[in-house]
């Protein structure tokens, strides 16, 4: 690469249109060479001596929670321990001569119990109880209309309330229950009360209530 020496430093600064860089053709267009070189940057030397201090658990499963950790324990409740139970369930009733590796040979076989009578009685029997222990099932809906074209059953149980005791808050705010927390013994329960949309008047007052005093009096 060539710079044309007769233009002095000056006037490249006040016409820079008149610097001109000169090169061989045979230099343009010329491929890119690259080299490439293994350096060690950091070397540390191993230190048999801290082995002692570690221990070597495979696998490793661990919880990171970055959040701040809240905790809502209510007092004087009962702890429920649960366990985790799985069932395994295996298809039998399978005559010797019928192999059950054979869809064609197996499905042949039901259509052939299904026609039989002995067939319609025990299946009779089994949806009753089946339909017994769905409609007990808390877990789903049961109320709801899932499809269209099944009719409609009427409700089993009749709900119903009725009025024992009225605990009334004594404060002159108006504040409305927001959660309520029974003794073990089942004569006191608290109640915590609040006031939603008072920000400057916020009563925060709770009561314990002992159910066996008449008229209902709060112990605190």
């Amino acid at each position: 690469m060539k710079i044309d020496g007769k233009i002095s430093s000056s006037q490249m600064e006040q016409n820079w249109t008149r610097y001109m860089v000169m090169t061989d053709v045979k230099s343009l267009r010329k491929p890119v060479e690259f080299q490439e070189e293994n350096e060690v940057q950091v070397s540390v030397p191993t230190n048999k001596t801290l082995q002692k201090h570690f221990t070597t658990v495979t696998p490793v499963e661990k919880g990171l929670q970055c959040t701040p950790f809240i905790l809502n324990t209510p007092v004087w409740t009962e702890h429920n321990s649960l366990v985790h139970t799985g069932t395994t369930h295996y298809e039998g009733g399978w005559p010797k001569d019928i192999d059950t590796h054979d869809e064609e040979v197996t499905a042949r076989y039901r259509r052939k119990q299904e026609k039989s009578e002995a067939y319609l009685h025990q299946m009779k029997g089994l949806t009753k109880t089946m339909e017994h222990a769905i409609l007990q099932n808390s877990a789903c809906d049961i109320y709801q209309n899932y499809f269209e074209d099944i009719e409609q059953h009427e409700l089993i149980e009749q709900f119903s309330s009725k009025t024992v005791h009225v605990y009334k808050d004594n404060l002159d705010v108006k504040r409305s229950c927001s959660y309520i927390c029974w003794s073990e013994e089942g004569m006191h329960f608290a109640s915590i009360h609040c006031n939603i949309g008072e920000m400057n008047n916020t009563v925060t007052d709770s009561y314990i209530w002992d159910i066996g005093r008449w008229p209902h009096t709060s112990l605190d």
